[in-house]
């Protein structure tokens, strides 16, 4: 609701830096962009990333980090069409906090409800809440020495459902939120560059591991797919810029297999020829 207008992102994102035991009081904004009325659960949650780096949230009912710092004015609140309401809230740092990057959310969802669906032309109450949630992420950092390092610990390929990815394993060992950059690079064996690809943009949380699939989309090119290449990844963050290389080597199983089959046939054919002669 206070966007700071120096920082674009805070426009959706709370974003603070605060001391030990400060308190931060703030407002969030929740709209009803529905043509009916609404109630809505407005709550907050700690911040998680999934085994590939995605910024998800954890359940509400496992807050032991920021999302547990953060006191709402009210949790429950009635919208009429169109209407906006503003939500009071104070973050207050505990005195036990941890210094470096504190990643949470404030969410809102429509009060759950039993979604009704029909089995044979009959309506059926399934007994299953449908809830959908929306939410802003809070990012807030504690000052003190902020560490950031990160472990670039596996390099890895593999083919999977015709389709081919890279695996990258990464590690934060520090207090402070990463988002590494970095590029594959494809050389033959003959040290020419065959195609680059940028790696995705991901979150590495403090204390956490996260394995990054790049998607090599042009897989399925004849050069790829015969002899051997060798690829390169670069990962950089702050200052700092971590390498690993590895060599591949791909069977065309489809290929080969038809190559088989038309030697056999030859040889079955040249048998049948020696036996007539």
């Amino acid at each position: 609701a206070n966007p700071d207008p120096n920082n674009p992102l805070t426009k959706s994102w709370f974003i603070y830096t605060a001391e030990i035991g400060r308190e931060i009081k703030d407002q969030v904004r929740i709209v009803n962009l529905t043509d009916k009325t609404v109630r809505a659960k407005v709550f907050t949650a700690d911040a998680v990333t999934t085994a590939d780096g995605a910024y998800t949230i954890k359940e509400e009912s496992d807050k032991r980090d920021i999302g547990a710092w953060i006191n709402l004015t009210e949790n429950i609140i009635d919208l009429q069409p169109k209407e906006t309401k503003i939500i009071d809230f104070i973050l207050k740092v505990p005195a036990n906090a941890e210094v470096g990057d504190h990643m949470g959310a404030i969410m809102v969802q429509e009060a759950g409800r039993l979604e009704e669906v029909k089995v044979g032309g009959v309506g059926v109450e399934t007994g299953v809440k449908i809830a959908v949630r929306v939410g802003s992420r809070v990012y807030l950092t504690i000052p003190g020495e902020i560490i950031k390092n990160l472990l670039f610990k596996i390099f890895s390929w593999e083919g999977k459902d015709n389709r081919f990815y890279f695996n990258l394993e990464l590690e934060n060992t520090g207090n402070s939120r990463i988002e590494p950059r970095g590029e594959i690079t494809l050389t033959n064996i003959l040290g020419q560059e065959i195609d680059k690809i940028s790696i995705p943009h991901r979150e590495v949380f403090p204390k956490d591991t996260i394995v990054l699939p790049v998607e090599w989309e042009k897989y399925s090119l004849l050069w790829a797919r015969y002899g051997g290449l060798i690829a390169k990844a670069k990962v950089s963050y702050a200052d700092k810029t971590l390498e690993q290389t590895i060599n591949i080597f791909t069977v065309p199983w489809i290929e080969l297999g038809a190559l088989l089959g038309l030697i056999a046939i030859v040889v079955f054919v040249r048998k049948i020829k020696r036996k007539r002669v």
